[in-house]
């Protein structure tokens, strides 16, 4: 089977993805918005959010790429999920922010 075939049939259709959930104690909001996306690459870090994209120098994360998901739910609670990968291994956490009640802009959809 060519490798192309593989990665198809691993891909699930959006029906049977599931949706992100918040974390915050009680809560379990489907209804999470994108707020912004964070990659430090060894202190290189590149932002997208509702305001554009910036490219900062920070500290690096360890070795490896850090990429965080962050994401607030209708109830304004703040999350991000986070991968960090390193020599093959990809490593994952959900991390919640806590309670902002500030309402952030969406990274922009349709």
């Amino acid at each position: 089977m060519s490798t192309s075939a593989t990665k198809a049939k691993a891909i699930r259709p959006v029906a049977e993805a599931g949706l992100v959930h918040c974390p915050a104690p009680g809560c379990r909001s489907d209804y999470s918005h994108p707020v912004e996306v964070r990659v430090n690459s060894g202190g290189v870090v590149t932002t997208v959010s509702g305001k554009g994209t910036a490219i900062t120098q920070g500290r690096p994360t360890g070795r490896g790429v850090t990429t965080w998901l962050e994401f607030q739910c209708e109830l304004g609670h703040d999350f991000a999920v986070i991968f960090h990968f390193h020599k093959g291994q990809t490593e994952f956490e959900i991390v919640p922010r806590g309670d902002t009640r500030t309402i952030r802009g969406a990274i922009w959809r349709d």
